[in-house]
């Protein structure tokens, strides 16, 4: 009899893969940030006058064979000539309730993407609990902010 194990590693790219199409889908994301991928940071990787969304996941707990807490770290970076908004951007976005300088309508943004989808893994992506949105400069002209979530997930690719 063959064994069948399951890899509780199997689904962490695909969430990252999931969020960040969800993203890219939005049109109102793509005008605030231009790059979207499921890389972490790399420096160099945003240009100037641009802004982008990296997304990494970890395992952040194994419960038993199947379920698991898996951890998502979504960092928003902005080149420091791209933060402020032109006064056609605010107008936009305040329309549509979202204020602040560029990385700031970009977190809301991603927020609001994730609530309204919540179709990533079993449970509801949640904030975690200490500091879910921090200060994030990768960089000498770079500024930003990290988003961590957390939600339980079970999917698992037999192998």
């Amino acid at each position: 009899m063959i064994e069948i194990r399951c890899n509780p590693l199997s689904d962490i790219g695909r969430m990252k893969e999931t969020l960040a199409t969800l993203l890219g889908n939005s049109e109102d994301m793509k005008k605030l940030a231009p790059r979207i991928t499921d890389t972490p940071y790399v420096q160099g990787i945003v240009a100037e006058n641009e802004s982008g969304i990296f997304i990494d996941t970890h395992l952040r707990k194994v419960s038993n064979q199947r379920l698991k807490e898996v951890g998502t770290e979504i960092y928003v970076v902005c080149h420091k000539d791209a933060l402020t908004l032109s006064e056609d951007e605010k107008t936009y976005f305040r329309n549509i309730g979202v204020y602040g300088n560029r990385v700031d309508c970009i977190v809301q943004m991603i927020h609001s993407i994730i609530l309204e989808t919540q179709n990533i893994s079993i449970g509801d992506m949640d904030f975690i609990g200490q500091e879910p949105i921090k200060p994030y400069i990768p960089d000498v002209d770079y500024i930003g902010k990290q988003m961590s979530y957390t939600c339980q997930s079970f999917y698992q690719r037999k192998k």
